[in-house]
């Protein structure tokens, strides 16, 4: 008889990545994921697009997490599959989109005694050399190997995915994903909360608003971070709150009502649409909400800020120029 309070680890992954918003997995199947990819079709609510190849697999994964506001996921194969992917990952961690990798990794025992799979290098490979590979374009990594602490570890990054908005990755060999774990755990939600210190936010909000009430012209640019870090409705709260002119950069165009009163239009440098950059230069005060400093964001840096009068409302900080207060930045 099944026992019904035990789950694969493979099904609490997949399990635990529909949990976060996630009702499609694209990828490739291949040689050590294809064990834990019918997995996907015991997940209520999962559907698995295969896709010609592993690169088209991220840049869906990655056009997923932007039209739906929620994580992409992609699942690829040791090697080949995963390194294939990676320029489609450099794209998500560059402009800060959420996507879960997750890599079908050898066995352990494969690793563990060195062989010579295909897709490896060597007489003697050293299977976790392409997982090196991806080091700098993720936020963090689940490097599963012990059962005990794998659905632990599996929640940990998906909360990373979501609170720092970009690229994690599931490495999961072929055999841990058969292992069984207790069923029981998917009924406690992943914490997706960002933990705020409310004492460094209070004395952030108390200057904001001094200077914001000393300003005689003060503007606000809403820029493509506030989409990713799910800050949308917020923003609109305070464009309305403040009740002064307000414009979107280039990236942050459409996150934002451009119906409001006082919306004035795409501040987009030197290239800005009639009038726009003229009211933007008489601003005495930027206060800018998710902002992307980058050239193609700018016109070519031709949109330059004054940081004296420049506050800055990232996702996890607040700077604020010695003008206004002692203290440079508020976390």
């Amino acid at each position: 008889m099944a026992d019904n309070s035990k789950i694969t680890l493979g099904r609490y992954m997949w399990e635990r990545i529909h949990q976060i918003g996630v009702d499609t997995i694209f990828g490739v199947p291949g040689d050590f994921n294809l064990q834990f990819l019918d997995s996907i079709y015991l997940t209520p609510g999962l559907t698995f697009v295969t896709n010609q190849n592993e690169l088209n697999a991220a840049y869906a994964a990655d056009g997923y997490a932007r039209i739906k506001n929620t994580p992409g996921c992609l699942v690829t194969t040791h090697g080949v599959g995963e390194l294939s992917a990676l320029n489609g990952i450099a794209g998500s961690m560059s402009e800060h989109v959420k996507v879960v990798h997750v890599v079908g990794q050898t066995t352990r025992a494969m690793q563990k005694n060195n062989m010579m799979i295909h897709h490896s290098i060597g007489n003697k490979p050293n299977h976790q050399m392409y997982n090196k590979a991806s080091e700098g374009l993720r936020f963090a990594a689940a490097e599963l190997w012990d059962v005990a602490d794998a659905p632990k570890e599996i929640d940990r990054v998906l909360r990373e995915c979501v609170i720092k908005s970009g690229p994690v990755y599931i490495f999961l060999p072929l055999d841990l994903s058969a292992e069984m774990v207790d069923a029981g755990l998917l009924e406690t939600p992943i914490d997706l909360a960002p933990h705020v210190d409310e004492k460094a936010r209070n004395e952030a909000v108390k200057v904001i608003v001094a200077a914001v009430s000393e300003a005689k012209q003060p503007t606000v640019l809403v820029d493509a971070l506030v989409h990713r870090f799910n800050a949308v409705q917020e923003a609109a709260q305070l464009v309305r709150k403040l009740n002064v002119p307000f414009f979107s950069a280039t990236m942050g165009k459409g996150i934002v009502d451009e119906t409001e009163e006082n919306f004035v239009g795409v501040w987009n440098g030197e290239v800005s649409s009639p009038g726009v950059k003229e009211v933007a230069k008489q601003a005495d005060l930027v206060v800018t909400l998710g902002y992307i400093p980058a050239d193609t964001n700018s016109a070519g840096f031709s949109r330059p800020l004054d940081e004296t009068n420049t506050i800055h409302i990232n996702p996890h900080d607040v700077v604020v120029s010695p003008s206004h207060t002692s203290s440079d930045v508020y976390y």
